[in-house]
C-alpha cells in the first residue's frame, strides 16, 4: 500500500483515465493466478478498467476528516485480495477539502515491488497531466517486453550450468556461517508479543555529507558504508565476529526491466566477517568486494539458494 496527500484542484476524471491507461500499458496490472493440475498459470486480461473507489468526507467536521481518512486508508489497505479473480490492484480517493485528497494505492506484491511502486506514480502523472491537459489520446514510448516475457526468460536461463554456478557460490560462501546472531534482546528468539519493532534514525546533514564524502574517496556508496557500520555494530553488541545480514536488490538486471511494473526484487544473504585487527577503512574495503561479489550472483532466486545451503533455522 501507499497513499499520497494530494494539493491542489483536482480532476478526478483525468486521474481515472490516466489509471486505466497505465493499467493497459503494463501487463501485469492486468495480471490473475490460475492452478491447474497442481501448476500456477499468469493470465494476462485483455482489458481491464479498474474503477477508483472515491470517500467523500466535506460532510465530516473538518476537525475529523483527518482521522477519518486515514482509517479509511487503512482499512482499504488491510483488504485482501483474490489472486485468481482480481484485479491485483485497487485505488481509493478520499477528499478532505475541496483541494485536498488522500490517493491510496494497494498493490499485491505478486504483481509489484518497490521499485515498480515509483514507476507508478510516475507514469500516472505523466498521464494525468496530459488528460488534464484536454489531450484525448496520451502516450508514452512502448515497452520493449513485458513482465511474462522476463518470466519466460528468466526460466529458461537461470537454470543448468548456471544456476549450479551461482549455488555452488552461495555454497561457499554461506559454508559454516553462523545460525542465528546472538543480539540482547529482552526475550527470547522466536517469543511473540504481538508488537512489531522499527526504528527510524534521522541523521544530521553534515554527518550525511561527511559519510558520503569519505564513501566517495574509498570508491564505495553510502549503502556500503552504512551496511559496514551496521555489521561493527551488531559485533560489538554481540561479540560475533562472523555475521550473515540481509539485504534486497532489485533483481533489473536489463534495462529492457528498467521502466516495467512487477516483482523483480530478491534477496541476499551477506557473509561479514570482521578479524578484529583491521582498521575501519579496511573493513569498508572488505565490505564493498562483498557487497559487489553478492551482486554478481544476485540473480539466483533465493529460494533456491536456501534449499541448496540448507541452513539451521530458528
Amino acid at each position: 500500500p501507499a497513499a499520497l496527500r494530494l494539493k491542489g484542484t483536482l480532476d478526478v476524471n483525468a486521474l481515472q483515465r490516466a489509471l486505466n491507461e497505465l493499467i493497459s500499458r503494463h501487463e501485469s496490472l492486468r495480471t490473475t493466478f490460475h492452478e491447474d493440475q497442481g501448476a500456477l498459470h499468469q493470465v494476462i486480461a485483455p482489458s481491464l478498467s479498474v474503477e477508483i473507489r472515491r470517500n467523500d468526507l466535506l460532510h465530516a467536521p473538518e476537525h475529523e476528516r483527518e482521522a477519518l481518512a486515514q482509517e479509511w486508508v487503512n482499512a482499504e489497505a488491510r483488504k485482501p485480495f483474490d489472486l485468481a479473480r482480481g484485479p491485483l490492484v485497487r485505488v481509493g480517493l478520499a477528499r478532505l477539502r475541496a483541494t485536498e485528497h488522500f490517493l491510496v494505492v494497494i498493490l499485491h506484491h505478486a504483481v509489484c515491488d518497490g521499485w515498480s511502486l515509483a514507476i507508478f506514480f510516475q507514469e500516472l502523472a505523466m498521464f494525468y497531466d496530459q488528460y488534464a491537459a484536454g489531450k484525448t489520446e496520451c502516450s508514452l514510448p512502448p515497452l520493449p517486453v513485458q513482465y511474462a516475457d522476463f518470466a519466460c526468460w528468466e526460466r529458461e536461463t537461470i537454470r543448468g550450468a548456471r544456476l549450479e554456478r551461482d549455488l555452488a557460490y552461495w555454497k561457499t560462501n554461506l559454508a559454516g556461517a553462523p545460525a542465528s546472531i546472538r543480539l540482547p534482546t529482552d526475550r527470547e528468539p522466536g517469543a511473540t508479543s504481538g508488537l512489531a519493532a522499527r526504528l527510524r534514525i534521522t541523521l544530521p546533514k553534515p554527518l550525511l555529507e561527511a559519510m558520503a564524502g569519505f564513501g566517495q574517496q574509498e570508491g564505495t556508496t553510502l549503502f556500503m558504508f552504512l551496511m559496514s557500520g551496521l555489521a561493527i555494530t551488531l559485533s560489538l553488541w554481540t561479540g560475533q565476529r562472523d555475521l550473515v545480514l540481509g539485504t534486497v536488490v532489485a533483481g533489473r538486471t536489463r534495462r529492457e526491466l528498467e521502466n516495467l511494473i512487477g516483482c523483480f526484487m530478491n534477496f541476499l544473504p551477506v557473509r561479514a566477517r570482521i578479524g578484529g585487527a583491521e582498521t575501519a577503512r579496511q573493513f569498508l574495503s572488505a565490505m564493498r568486494a562483498t557487497l559487489l561479489e553478492a551482486q554478481t550472483h544476485q540473480d539466483c532466486p533465493f529460494e533456491r539458494m536456501v534449499e541448496a545451503v540448507n541452513p539451521q533455522r530458528r
